[in-house]
């Protein structure tokens, strides 16, 4: 929004105002501006897409609603059960007329196309962190819908060195704003340390800029451990960059450097695991996607050198008469189609433990496999 004027009318909606970074930004941008109406909800709840759609029939310039990726999984739950608390042309009118920006998590193929449906436009994507203060890169306001679309596609078909590599897209940097490069290794006396990546080749993202934290109050070593040569090293988040056709360069995420399963001497993404799978269930099971929540995670449990691949799988009350089938034919069906790096050891029915915003708590899923793992044998 940098192009945008001091003097256009803005409204702005925000959901948990002044108890996050992220929304405390957004309400001090807006509060800085004359004539600027900011919005304030104090949680989100089923009547928020009311509110919403009230402030996009009665704005009076650029309307923005700042989201995670886990309200437009509400809001297509609400749909489907037929909660929604007001007629769906109405919204979709007012979404129409509202300037989506989604961020704090991973924002994948479903998401988008879920508000390509629902908005008839593509959402503007945020990404930084707490210690960023809001974002570090964002998909420009100024792509047509034709180049945001190519720069999404291009993540979601990327291949690195003959090997398929999905990447979600998080925009550009904010130059000369905020800085964004990618490096082969952030931890010092390690091979590649803050050596820089060949374009396409995945690394850790890692900025600078005015926006970013000085340090942790009272943690001088912490503080210490998380600024590298000059650049903010603490997402601890891998990507890659591709170059536009306006020759800028375009960042995508891929997944934190927890959520990697080693197998063969190489790092597979649970994230890309996961969507591995999850196209098997959906292709060759039948199933759709809003039926069941797949995660994978890496556990070492029959050499000390090689993850196994532990698929839990959760399942709607409208899809759990598939367990008994899952069960006796997942593993098989799933490991003839997909990768080496992909293919499942052990599958598991259970709830997956999520936070608000959609990310899975990794540690406390891999706590939870062992124990069932146990418990079976």
């Amino acid at each position: 929004y940098f192009r945008l004027s001091t003097s256009t009318p803005l409204d702005m909606l925000l959901v948990n105002p002044l108890h996050h970074t992220n929304s405390s930004a957004l309400s001090d941008w807006g509060m800085r501006r004359v004539g600027a109406a900011v919005h304030l909800v104090q949680r989100y709840s089923t009547p928020y897409w009311k509110i919403l759609a009230e402030i996009a029939h009665m704005k009076q310039g650029l309307f923005v609603a700042p989201l995670v990726p886990r309200h437009i999984d509400f809001l297509e739950n609400l749909i489907e059960t037929g909660n929604l608390p007001l007629e769906l042309d109405y919204l979709k009118n007012a979404l129409r007329e509202t300037d989506i920006l989604i961020g704090s998590a991973p924002v994948g193929p479903t998401t988008v196309t879920r508000i390509l449906q629902r908005s008839g436009h593509y959402p503007h994507v945020r990404f930084g962190s707490t210690e960023s203060c809001l974002q570090v890169s964002a998909t420009p306001t100024s792509m047509t819908e034709k180049e945001t679309r190519e720069a999404f596609a291009a993540g979601w078909n990327h291949e690195h060195r003959g090997e398929k590599i999905i990447g979600y897209y998080i925009g550009r940097e904010h130059f000369p704003f905020t800085r964004v490069t990618l490096v082969k290794q952030i931890q010092p006396r390690k091979k590649g340390f803050m050596e820089p990546c060949e374009i396409g080749e995945p690394g850790y993202i890692v900025t600078q800029g005015a926006n970013v934290m000085s340090g942790y109050i009272g943690q001088d070593k912490a503080s210490r451990e998380v600024f590298r040569k000059g650049w903010y090293t603490g997402l601890r988040d891998i990507g890659f960059a591709l170059r536009g056709r306006d020759g800028c360069l375009d960042y995508y995420w891929m997944t934190r450097d927890s959520a990697l399963l080693i197998r063969g001497g190489a790092n597979y993404s649970y994230e890309q695991i996961a969507s591995d799978l999850s196209r098997v269930l959906i292709e060759d099971f039948k199933m759709k996607p809003e039926q069941f929540k797949l995660a994978v995670v890496g556990i070492c449990l029959e050499n000390e050198h090689e993850d196994n691949c532990c698929v839990t799988i959760e399942l709607t009350e409208e899809a759990a008469h598939m367990q008994s089938a899952l069960e006796e034919q997942f593993i098989a069906t799933a490991s003839g189609r997909v990768s080496k790096g992909s293919r499942p050891d052990y599958v598991r029915f259970a709830k997956i433990p999520m936070s608000f915003k959609g990310a899975v708590f990794f540690p406390q899923l891999k706590r939870e496999f062992r124990e069932a793992l146990k418990t079976k044998r």
